[in-house]
């Protein structure tokens, strides 16, 4: 009696593995035959399977590339992971490609003895198909993004200012790093001109947010702040119109700006910090920080306060954008630290073998972001002017020879790069001293002994002045020159502006060209953008305070901050405390909603106080743009 159930229990296990979905095959130690396999292992080999060794019951390719596992799997005796092969199935003149998740466990027979390997192999086409899809639709949104952000930071570019003045007392650099993460470009800004007084404006500003609107208010920002400063504008009159666009204009509220004007002469400066790091000065003599001079962000409060120092002669200032200084996990104030020590090494010279050739404003800018690259999580703009002497005049006396042109041009060459002019600007300078000088050469003294030629060239403010003048006579140029006479049309076409002032007694040729240097300068090479980890924690606890932790460092995370103290203060009409927690990080959008709130800024959250712990990062940044918060 007891013989029926066993034998149909058998024989129902055995249909069983005949009918599973998954193919199972046993292959044994001893020549690595196949000795049992079910129908779905059976569909996968070539020919017959059971009693043929495995490399005979798999295709070349197949064979090739799961042959040394089984092999590998039965000397060990131990497991192989599951992984995924494209093999080819099916009758020879009706193949298809199916991908298989494959897998091999140990066997041992009830008496514990080794045998071989048990292969498992599943089908698992439909799911490698529907993956690969979406692995091809992920990498099309991430071309696109790769388009997107190339097109807001080419933007971004051509926004910026492509140079900076080149003056007689004052080198002036610039860099503009674009963050990797997200779009990460468009809120940061730098500008530098010379004003109508002759002082040297240095801005730098921050606009909230990024992408292309944060882009479209910077430039507008920009635009506004640099028209007002030409016109010869005060700090506060500039920063006032400021104020009053950032005030209508959605996205350009809560800007962050550093507005200086330099005397390059005296070293003498004013400046402004309106919700922005104060200026660092550094010198041999030592570094200092610039005190803050209160205000908020633009577009919150009227009112901007403005103090005054000095910059020696050796000594430099640097502005920049708080990208520099944000990094998630460390303390402020430590950054801080290492902008100054960055700095000294700059202005000393111990990474002079690194910046070959660039003076202390370029070393600034290039070496300070190198310096404090932990991977930066957001734009940063760097701005630096150190004084500098006076480069000295160009005054040369030549005969009207031929063979003085090329002493003369490497002369005004190395004139025109010790004064700091650009490779294109110093070929258009020498380009007009040599046409001039020609034309001394062949017209001036024609007919008589060859007289002198005066070369005199000087940086003035931020435009070169080169004069070449002779004692001989003025010969009016022909109505049909032909292949002659277009030597002053090039150096025309190259940017200089020209002037003849021809006499009896002689002939005096002025050029005047624009001393730019390009800006940005050239990027350090910088460490992979860092990843922040956490998002925002805006919660509101049992006595009705809000709590604030995690990090927030995007727009969304300042904007759920809003909606939860909106929402406590019943639209400004109940008063609302938010303590931030000592490990929070505050990213410049939350720094501008609080900025908001405690200024009564924001008409829906106006009776706002905010609590900070002494000492920490959320601290330590507040007080760096000048927040009034309180601090337990």
């Amino acid at each position: 009696m007891n013989h029926r159930p066993r034998a149909a229990s058998v024989e129902a296990a055995v249909q069983a593995f005949e009918d599973m979905p998954i193919a199972v095959a046993a292959i044994e130690e001893d020549g690595l035959v196949v000795v049992a396999a079910n129908r779905a292992a059976r569909a996968i080999g070539v020919g017959d399977v059971v009693g043929r060794p495995v490399a005979e019951t798999l295709t070349t390719a197949v064979a090739h590339r799961m042959l040394p596992r089984v092999e590998e799997a039965v000397r060990a005796r131990r497991p192989v992971p599951a992984e995924e092969i494209l093999v080819e199935i099916g009758p020879t003149d009706a193949r298809r490609d199916v991908w298989l998740r494959w897998s091999l466990d140990p066997w041992y027979d009830s008496d514990g003895r080794y045998r071989g390997v048990i292969a498992y192999a599943q089908d698992v086409t439909g799911l490698v198909d529907q993956r690969l899809a979406a692995e091809a639709r992920a990498v099309g949104v991430e071309e696109r993004y790769e388009v997107a952000r190339d097109v807001i930071i080419a933007l971004q570019g051509a926004l910026l200012p492509s140079s900076v003045p080149v003056l007689p007392r004052v080198d002036v650099a610039a860099a503009y790093l674009v963050a990797g993460r997200e779009q990460a470009a468009g809120g940061d800004w730098f500008d530098a001109a010379v004003a109508p007084d002759g002082r040297v404006s240095l801005v730098v500003g921050d606009v909230v947010g990024h992408g292309v609107t944060a882009s479209a208010a910077m430039s507008q920002m920009r635009a506004i702040l640099a028209s007002r400063l030409l016109d010869g504008a005060t700090i506060p009159d500039a920063l006032g119109s400021l104020d009053r666009y950032a005030r209508i204009t959605t996205h350009a509220f809560a800007t962050s700006a550093c507005v200086v004007l330099l005397d390059p002469e005296t070293g003498d400066l004013e400046y402004a910090t309106r919700g922005h790091p104060a200026p660092l000065v550094v010198g041999p003599s030592g570094t200092r920080w610039l005190e803050q001079t209160g205000g908020g962000p633009l577009g919150i409060e009227d009112g901007t306060e403005v103090r005054t120092g000095r910059l020696a002669d050796d000594e430099a200032l640097l502005l920049f954008t708080d990208g520099l200084v944000e990094v998630v996990g460390r303390r402020l104030d430590h950054r801080l630290q290492q902008v100054v020590e960055a700095a000294e090494q700059a202005l000393r010279g111990a990474v002079i073998g690194r910046y070959a050739g660039r003076n202390t404003a370029e070393r600034l800018c290039l070496h300070v972001p190198w310096a404090l690259d932990e991977g930066f999580v957001d734009d940063v703009t760097v701005l630096a002017a150190s004084r500098r002497p006076a480069p000295a005049d160009l005054r040369l006396r030549v005969p009207a020879q031929a063979d003085g042109l090329a002493p003369v041009r490497e002369r005004v060459e190395s004139w025109a790069r010790d004064v700091g002019l650009e490779p294109r600007e110093r070929a258009a300078l020498v380009l007009a001293a040599s046409e001039a000088m020609t034309n001394c050469i062949e017209h001036a003294y024609a007919g008589r002994p060859p007289g002198e030629v005066r070369i005199d060239a000087s940086l003035r403010r931020a435009t070169v002045v080169m004069t070449v003048a002779d004692d001989g006579a003025w010969r009016q140029p022909t109505e049909s020159p032909g292949d002659r006479g277009h030597g002053l049309s090039m150096v025309a076409s190259s940017g200089v502006r020209l002037s003849v002032d021809p006499s009896p007694t002689g002939t005096c040729v002025e050029f005047e060209l624009d001393a730019r240097r390009r800006a940005p300068v050239e990027s350090p090479a910088l460490a992979p953008t860092a990843t922040l980890t956490g998002g925002p924690v805006v919660d509101v606890d049992p006595g009705g305070v809000v709590r604030v932790g995690g990090v927030l460092d995007t727009e969304a995370s300042a904007q759920l901050l809003d909606a939860v103290v909106r929402t406590r203060s019943r639209g400004g009409v109940l008063p609302v405390t938010v303590e931030v927690e000592p490990t929070a990080f505050l990213g410049s959008p939350a720094v501008r909603a609080i900025e908001r709130y405690v200024r009564g800024a924001d008409a829906a959250a106006r009776q706002v106080e905010v609590v900070v712990h002494e000492g920490s990062p959320a601290a330590l940044t507040l007080a760096v743009v000048g927040t009034p918060v309180v601090t337990r």
